[in-house]
């Protein structure tokens, strides 16, 4: 065989396929921007092929592009002016927003991410009840029209979390929680309203998203933050059932288990690095939710949502290797920044695991991406073409050397 020559091999890595297999020692050949081929190096070959270009892979490892889900880089630089922040929109409801227009690609914090082995973001944005679609772009440098596999990827919505109980003594707080209280079940009335507008055709964009969502065009991505309001969405959920949507955040998963087998709903995990959701709770019990979840067959995804999630998220795939620590593998916790956020998001035709015919965006690297000390990035392919790992701390180095 003789591929054209935009064609090009990389020979000899151990290649980490992204669905739980290895090869290796391998070749994998890229042809046009997509794999062309896959082949295992420890199996006798009939024929060899000839290649135009071939990266030595001797001792290095390939993975496929990690996924960074429900992140606001691209719309966010520089946390203290207001300027720079792209992500909430004015309103507790706005369907009809996309991030992708207002992705940045050209953002000094993208460079970074894709030197840890993030190819790939899922730009969401935030605030409100409903805050828009996210969209998939891949971070090659290109403005967001060639950037984005998906600009409508997800419908994000905040369920309003509940208000605590009446305090005695505390008249102050009581207000405060009472007229909280009223704003959610009046956001959920207006909800509910919306949606019934939609159903019965209703012009106009928001509810065009709407109509999209509840025939399960869509994914609905629904952020709750404890199983109470995971409890009161599901039900609510259930009214409609063909809509498709996936867990986000959720810091207490556990109680919700047997609804989520039953529904065989996916669960986007916040950053497993923070602090217990209480005081007396388990230190660990970030790492053991997902470990459990992981166990019972959940399919489970990370993200880095918190205080500077943009610029965390080149930490990805050093927070995921934590849970190598807990007993997982390396082959287990791969999926969870790259073949189960691309079914999840309906892109596993496309990226998410090195199989032959999806597109050809990859990293190649001395060391492992889930061990900070070992890590050391030597090529990043995206869609076939090579991305320069110089990024702005890389030229301030050059600058002051």
């Amino acid at each position: 065989m003789h591929l054209a020559a935009q064609s090009f091999a990389v020979e000899g890595a151990t290649l980490h396929l992204g669905n739980g297999q290895t090869i290796e020692k391998g070749i994998l050949v890229v042809e046009n921007g997509r794999i062309a081929d896959l082949i295992d190096l420890g199996k006798p070959q009939t024929t060899r092929a000839e290649y135009t270009t071939v990266v030595e892979g001797d001792g290095l490892h390939l993975y496929p592009g990690f996924l960074l889900m429900n992140n606001i880089a691209g719309l966010t630089e520089t946390d203290a002016v207001r300027a720079t922040l792209d992500y909430d929109e004015t309103g507790p409801f706005t369907p009809e927003v996309r991030a992708g227009i207002a992705f940045n690609a050209a953002s000094r914090i993208l460079p970074t991410l894709v030197q840890n082995g993030v190819l790939f973001v899922e730009s969401t944005p935030k605030g409100g009840m409903v805050s828009g679609q996210s969209s998939v772009l891949r971070l090659n440098g290109k403005p967001w029209t060639q950037a984005a596999l998906s600009p409508e990827a997800a419908l994000h919505v905040f369920w309003p979390d509940f208000s605590p109980e009446h305090i005695e003594g505390d008249p102050k707080a009581n207000k405060v929680w009472s007229k909280r209280s009223q704003i959610r079940k009046e956001r959920l009335r207006q909800l509910e309203e919306t949606l019934a507008d939609a159903q019965a055709g209703r012009l106009g964009q928001a509810y065009e998203v709407w109509r999209k969502v509840i025939s399960g065009e869509q994914l609905l991505m629904l952020h709750a933050s404890g199983a109470r309001e995971a409890l009161e969405a599901m039900a609510w959920l259930d009214t409609r059932p063909n809509i498709r949507w996936a867990l986000v955040d959720c810091f207490d998963p556990m109680p919700l288990l047997p609804e989520l087998k039953a529904r065989n709903i996916p669960v986007l995990l916040s950053r497993i690095w923070e602090l217990p959701y209480a005081s007396d709770a388990d230190p660990m019990h970030r790492w053991k939710d997902a470990i459990h979840l992981i166990q019972e067959g959940i399919p489970v995804m990370l993200d880095y949502e918190g205080d500077m999630e943009a610029m965390g998220g080149r930490n990805l795939g050093f927070m995921a290797g934590s849970l190598m620590r807990y007993g997982l593998t390396e082959a287990q916790i791969l999926p969870l920044l790259t073949s189960n956020p691309a079914k999840v998001l309906g892109l596993n035709a496309q990226i998410g695991s090195l199989e032959v015919g999806k597109e050809a965006s990859f990293f190649l690297c001395q060391g492992s991406p889930f061990e900070p000390k070992s890590l050391d990035m030597k090529g990043v392919w995206i869609q076939g073409k090579s991305i320069n790992l110089t990024g702005p701390q890389e030229r301030l180095k050059e600058s002051y050397d």
